[in-house]
């Protein structure tokens, strides 16, 4: 197991619908690029971590 927290990373921070960030139910949902692609390269890692070729 591993936790990873994205630097202002937001709920739908993966989702680029939400370019343009809203607000529901109390939480903000907002696309974050950067962190997007770091979480992508964290799995990939991590995988090949746990995993092996």
């Amino acid at each position: 197991m591993q936790l990873n927290v994205y630097k202002d990373a937001r709920h739908a921070f993966d989702s680029p619908e939400f370019k343009t960030g809203i607000e529901a139910y109390g939480h903000q949902a907002e696309y974050n690029a950067v962190a997007a692609d770091q979480s992508v390269s964290d799995v990939r890692v991590f995988l090949q971590h746990v995993f092996g070729d």
